[in-house]
């Protein structure tokens, strides 16, 4: 199934024949946490190449001498697919992993608004083919954008489109966003996430709640949000 999430930022002035590889480790996590709220150490890998790679049967270790000690479920990554894994030890039943579906630096389709935009410029079947295409993420270059706006810009809205392909085997969604100064969150029209603004739909030239300034090019952390699933 194909999800579309939009976002409305406000502004003040065994892998060696295989194209798969470790990408990032943390091994002293105090900031995502699992499905039972814990902070393990965890691992991204990251299929860099052009095709699907399975992954089943696969396997992790942290001790030379036992090279299985996690095998991999039936999972097939696909071209630039990443997929982060919790070093927790726990022994699950049921193997549940993480995987991200938007990413620091993806490209999105974004609008620069004089005026309210359409009303359905959230959906899925809204077409932006005459928005402009950037890189994430959007600001004033302060320290921490891909794609620069105008000084004194007020919003800028942005439209990213990833596919699930089973909803069923997702139990939970998490949106780790660093914004200066306020945003609101839509996925397929419905609003799941807001932080800042006031107003349902705020206007496109709408104030800020108070000043908010963004953590990552200072060395913080994103701040995070638990969707609903059933949104």
């Amino acid at each position: 199934m194909r999800y579309l999430v939009v976002f409305f930022l406000f502004l003040i002035a065994n892998a060696t024949a295989q194209t798969v590889r470790i990408n990032e480790v943390v091994s002293s996590n105090s900031v995502y946490t699992d499905e039972d709220g814990d902070t393990p150490d965890w691992l991204e890998i990251h299929n860099y190449g052009s095709q699907d790679v399975s992954i089943n049967g696969w396997s992790l270790s942290d001790d030379p001498e036992t090279l299985e000690k996690w095998t991999f479920p039936n999972i097939k990554l696909s071209p630039d697919a990443y997929l982060l894994l919790w070093a927790s030890s726990k022994d699950r039943s049921n193997i549940s992993y993480s995987r991200t579906l938007i990413n620091w630096g993806d490209t999105f389709q974004y609008l620069l608004p004089t005026s309210e935009p359409s009303f359905n410029w959230k959906v899925l079947s809204f077409d932006d083919s005459s928005w402009s295409e950037g890189a994430s993420g959007f600001g004033y270059a302060d320290g921490d954008d891909a794609t620069i706006i105008p000084n004194g810009s007020r919003s800028v809205y942005l439209r990213k489109t990833f596919t699930i392909s089973d909803v069923s085997a997702v139990s939970s969604l998490i949106l780790d966003m660093d914004y200066d100064d306020a945003f609101v969150a839509y996925i397929n029209g419905i609003e799941v996430a807001r932080a800042n603004i006031n107003g349902v739909p705020p206007a496109y030239d709408a104030g800020t709640i108070t000043d908010h300034e963004a953590q990552l090019y200072l060395g913080g952390t994103p701040e995070r949000f638990q969707i609903s699933v059933q949104s």
